[in-house]
């Protein structure tokens, strides 16, 4: 039975450690996306 609760702790860490990898990718892609298409305006405007 020792085994089986140090597999369950296992994928109890797993599925946290993906949550939370997941929600910092979900709140810095939005940021990244403002920040290369602030630059990226900035390019294109140059231009002209």
């Amino acid at each position: 039975m020792k085994e089986a609760t140090g597999e369950l702790s296992m994928v109890v860490v797993t599925i946290l450690a993906i949550a939370l990898i997941a929600g910092v990718v979900k709140f810095l892609v939005p940021l990244a996306q403002d920040y290369v298409g602030d630059k990226w305006k900035n390019i294109t405007e140059q231009g002209k």
